[in-house]
């Protein structure tokens, strides 16, 4: 007895993103298919039945092939094989189901190149940088051609693309636009660069501002609204475009660095150098050898005395409180006071005196008491620009200045 095959009947299910329903029919086949689409991802169910008696058919292998996808599958109870792909190009796509006893079948699918607007998903974007390059990340189709701006992108396989472009001083208006051959897709946005330096501006007049023994001083001034300001690694209180802070200082020169910064990191430097003096303050008394330096006790070698009315202090003792240098010529009588940036010369017995080469009349001529060196306070003090007081009462002078360690 002759045996006869039975033929096998493929019908083909494709969902999608934009789904569709059509039938392909051979002579043994009968498909209910939808156009594949380049690139983009489909659910193809295969249904596998036997010709004339229309039974669903299980263990038959099915294969798709073509327009990038190779791939099988083996048809279950309900006579399906389900599949997932993606076409990388356009042309047809061959399916084949065989099973052993049954004379094999099969069809084709085609697939189309993908017509609709391609996507385009940008990264984030600062809308002001002080960066003159931008780049720009993004992710579109697979084979599109990306510009942003009139630079060229390169579009990777998963079609991920950057670009680099140049900004210009101020606002930049950059189109993005994705194409392919039948459509596109573009997004615009706005870029401002700005490189400008944040402006300054102290109110403190360093120069003519006193800080005398002080352990902090307060600076103030203007800064570009929306910017940091620190000064010496301390930030300064910033409200709207006015700030503050408070500064430690120790006695001597003090550098302040202020440094702004705005809101794209622009920075704008400045050095401010501070003197801070300590006030150096000696007491004497007339006919006392106890005196007292900043409020400590000290003992002098000779105690002051009045001359003709004149009140007269050991020179060594005053300038060795004052830092000055002092030395003595016994052969010309002479006295040597180097004290900063001054030099002064007196001599025993005469009431005339040098300050950097002018003459000064002293009224009292400098002289020995029990072989010690004594001056005028008046005209010391005067010479070290500094300031006396006299307590008749309790025949008090005290000497005070403003000293730069």
């Amino acid at each position: 007895m002759k045996k006869i095959l039975t033929s096998l009947i493929v019908i083909a299910t494709i969902v999608s993103v934009a789904p569709f329903m059509a039938f392909a029919r051979t002579d043994e086949i009968h498909i209910s298919t939808g156009q594949l689409v380049v690139g983009m991802s489909s659910e193809i169910t295969i249904v596998v039945r036997e010709t004339g008696t229309r039974a669903l058919v299980q263990g038959a292998e099915v294969v798709m092939d073509g327009c990038g996808i190779n791939t099988r599958r083996t048809t279950n109870a309900k006579g399906e094989a389900v599949f997932n792909v993606v076409p990388t190009e356009t042309g047809k796509v061959k399916i084949t189901a065989t099973i052993q006893g049954m004379r094999p079948t099969g069809t084709e699918i085609p697939v189309v190149p993908d017509k609709s607007p391609p996507p385009l998903d940008l990264d984030p974007l600062v809308p002001v940088t002080n960066q003159p390059s931008l780049t720009v990340v993004g992710r579109t189709r697979s084979g599109t051609e990306v510009y942003v701006g009139r630079v060229k992108a390169v579009v990777d396989e998963k079609g991920n693309f950057k670009a680099t472009v140049q900004l210009s001083e101020g606002d930049n208006h950059i189109v993005v636009k994705s194409s392919t051959q039948y459509a596109s897709t573009t997004k615009e946005f706005l870029v401002t660069l700005d490189t400008r330096a944040p402006s300054v501006i102290i109110e403190n007049d360093f120069g003519k501002e006193d800080y005398v023994d002080v352990k902090t001083i307060t600076v103030k001034g203007r800064v570009d609204p929306g910017s940091k300001v620190t000064i010496n690694g301390v930030e300064a209180t910033v409200v709207n475009d006015f700030f503050i802070c408070q500064i430690p200082v120790s006695p001597g020169k003090n550098t302040l660095t202020i440094v702004a910064t705005d809101q794209v990191g622009n920075k704008t430097t400045i050095e401010k150098e501070i003197l801070v003096y300590t006030m150096k303050n000696i007491k004497i008394t007339i006919g006392s050898t106890i005196g007292y330096v900043d409020g400590k006790e000290t003992t002098l070698d000779a105690p002051p005395v009045l001359v003709g009315g004149r009140t007269m202090v050991p020179l060594r003792f005053i300038g060795e409180v004052f830092g000055a240098e002092v030395s003595f010529d016994s052969t010309t009588k002479q006295i040597f006071i180097h004290y900063e940036q001054k030099s002064i010369v007196l001599t025993i017995g005469s009431n005339q005196a040098t300050i950097d080469g002018k003459v000064v009349t002293l009224d009292v001529p400098a002289q020995i008491v029990g072989g010690r060196t004594m001056v005028p306070v008046r005209f010391i003090a005067d010479a070290f620009e500094a300031n006396t007081s006299y307590d008749s009462a309790t025949k008090t002078v005290t000497i005070t200045k403003k000293i730069l360690p």
